[in-house]
């Protein structure tokens, strides 16, 4: 992101009466526009982490998840990720690498990027886990769980959106989950439609695989409970708006090119949202964010006139809102299905504001 633009972004940020101007000091950039580096994928320690479906990371609740009735969450697990160690758990049924992480204290032995398969309800469940080098594995760590779109995977997520530089940079670990296949998640019901084709919903245990995905990380590293996000491209991007929906302990999200279904239902409080969309998507119509951005602004109690500023190649507009609960959106103009700012790849566009950057510039300023 160019200096031009988080100067323009803080300015409408203190224009609304948000945030003060240092609150943004924090936003730490190498120099003027990032050109994020994708390093090759690491070999995992060990096998994967094959995890039987009755195992504890399947459903050890290591992520304070899911107020909507999990019996079999393991009642100490969240105060065990708080306070910064493993959450408590059989090692029977697991793999050699998670079998070994369980069995030292926060080791962090999983460095750069690995891939990992869990059994989720009976389905085994693949996913890109990232952690910076830098990271002391003892220090609770953001986590960012970043998925994929209907004609993506999880390893084109890496590479189109470069959040591992990010992650680097600011300090945080990101989890790449793979979808269920040809329809890659369950969003839910009554979801947005009016694209090329139909948005349709998987049947599988989206929620059930966030969970597993963060007792594994737990079992590496301590996560900051408090500081888990979700961002996600087209259907990844419903999906991001259903979990803020259905979960508790996702602070804020991020859809691109995505929609939602009616938020009457939704458990819990408040939740800061972003929406971005190309003007031009013909898979997910940008009508489908803009009544998304409705339906959170509505959810989170926002009202009044919208906050305008510009990005490159779009504008944004921020609602007025309470200080937990944050909702803005923004649209690029001539942008067809894809992610913007992203690198060289068929699903992103190099002409317009990175995407990715403006998400954690979003998370920090509204959700921490």
């Amino acid at each position: 992101m160019s200096v031009a633009t988080r100067l323009a972004v803080t300015l409408a940020l203190n224009a609304a009466g948000c945030v003060p101007l240092e609150d943004l000091s924090s936003y730490r950039s190498a120099g003027a526009d990032v050109t994020p580096a994708v390093p090759p994928l690491a070999s995992p320690v060990g096998a994967d982490a094959a995890v039987a479906s009755d195992a504890p990371l399947a459903a050890s609740g290591a992520s304070r998840a899911l107020d909507d009735g999990a019996a079999d969450v393991a009642p100490d697990a969240g105060a065990a990720l708080d306070a910064g160690g493993a959450p408590p758990a059989r090692l029977d049924g697991l793999a050699p690498d998670a079998a070994m992480l369980a069995s030292t204290s926060l080791p962090g032995a999983l460095i750069g990027e690995s891939r990992h398969t869990l059994g989720v309800s009976g389905s085994e469940r693949s996913f890109i886990y990232y952690a910076p080098p830098t990271l002391d594995p003892n220090v609770p760590a953001p986590a960012l769980i970043v998925a994929h779109g209907f004609e993506e995977t999880a390893s084109d997520m890496v590479a189109i959106t470069g959040y591992d530089a990010i992650a680097e940079r600011e300090g945080f670990v990101v989890l790449y989950p793979e979808g269920q296949g040809l329809i890659p998640w369950n969003i839910g019901e009554g979801v947005c439609q009016g694209g090329a084709r139909p948005v349709s919903s998987a049947s599988g245990d989206d929620s059930a695989f966030v969970d597993a995905m963060l007792a594994f990380v737990a079992l590496d590293r301590a996560i900051d409970s408090e500081h888990v996000f979700m961002s996600g491209l087209s259907s990844g991007g419903y999906l991001a708006s259903d979990l803020a929906c259905r979960r508790r302990d996702i602070r804020a999200v991020v859809a691109h090119s995505g929609g939602s279904h009616a938020l009457d239902a939704c458990l819990g409080a408040n939740k800061p949202v972003l929406l971005l969309h190309g003007a031009n998507d013909a898979a997910v119509p940008a009508t489908c964010s803009a009544e998304a951005r409705d339906r959170w602004a509505e959810h989170n109690g926002c009202a009044g006139d919208a906050i305008a500023f510009d990005v490159l190649g779009g504008a944004c507009e921020l609602s007025p809102c309470p200080a937990d609960g944050q909702v803005a959106r923004c649209t690029f103009e001539g942008m067809g299905r894809g992610w913007a700012g992203g690198s060289a790849q068929a699903a992103s566009f190099l002409d317009f504001e990175s995407a990715s950057e403006l998400s954690w510039l979003f998370f920090e300023t509204f959700a921490w």
